[in-house]
């Protein structure tokens, strides 16, 4: 449980990274679900289930890597997906819909008319409930000099329109897929919390930090800052509701 503090939190002098988003009661958030057409149709499923009104979401928050491959410009992985991503905009319309890029998602912001995409420049998302302050991150923030390389390459709108030209019948992209279903996604990492905590101290100015990326579905404290890191929905099926302030796991069930 987050206990209400009596001080203030710290105004957020970063305007680029600031934000006066409220998190709402009922907040529904889901991470890392791996969606790709073929052995992962969970998340599909999922958002029939919040289109139709079955599971009700005031605010929808993807936390990164929803699917196995998606960039804009990349117009094979948007065909293959084209359902998936026409439900999140007609979600959209009715609900707050935050989407946090991964490292298997990114270059969005094209893609649709009405959910609001965070790039991975504007993370961590700051969002705050009362006077508490949340800071969002897919989690590939903070990991080293090599990996931000890494994303700034597969993010270049050159790379990824020479490598869309070269994807003659979306080989590239099955090829990618085919990779992403044999790989071993849930498992545990030893030493989680002891490799997390050197992380958590590059984080500014809040009081809680969620993040996905890890698939680890822990949580802890460390430097008077609580650290969440949501469960993979594609391993385990977990999403989470913000109620009284607590975010509370519930198992998909089709």
């Amino acid at each position: 449980m987050f206990h209400k503090k009596k001080i203030q939190t710290k105004f957020l002098k970063d305007k680029k990274k600031s934000s006066d988003i409220i998190l709402k009661e009922g907040a529904i958030f889901i991470a890392d679900a791996h969606e790709n057409g073929t052995n992962r149709r969970d998340f599909s499923s999922f958002l029939k289930e919040i289109e139709a009104n079955k599971i009700n979401a005031p605010q929808l928050f993807l936390m990164g890597d929803m699917f196995d491959f998606l960039s804009g410009g990349a117009q094979y992985a948007l065909f293959l997906y084209k359902q998936e991503l026409e439900f999140l905009d007609k979600i959209a319309q009715s609900t707050e819909v935050y989407y946090l890029e991964g490292n298997h998602d990114f270059n969005l912001s094209g893609i649709f008319k009405h959910v609001n995409v965070i790039s991975l420049e504007k993370q961590p998302f700051y969002i705050k409930a009362a006077n508490l302050t949340f800071a969002l991150s897919h989690g590939d923030l903070h990991v080293g000099f090599f990996y931000k390389i890494y994303t700034k390459i597969i993010r270049n709108k050159c790379v990824v329109f020479v490598l869309n030209k070269l994807d003659f019948g979306g080989q590239i992209t099955k090829f990618v897929l085919r990779s992403q279903q044999n790989k071993k996604i849930c498992k545990n990492i030893e030493n989680f919390e002891e490799k997390i905590t050197r992380k958590i101290k590059k984080y500014k100015n809040c009081d809680v930090v969620l993040e996905g990326h890890y698939h680890q579905n822990q949580t802890f404290t460390c430097n008077n800052i609580k650290y969440i890191n949501f469960a993979s929905f594609a391993c385990d099926k977990l999403f989470y509701r913000f109620e009284d302030f607590k975010f509370k796991s519930f198992k998909f069930c089709m």
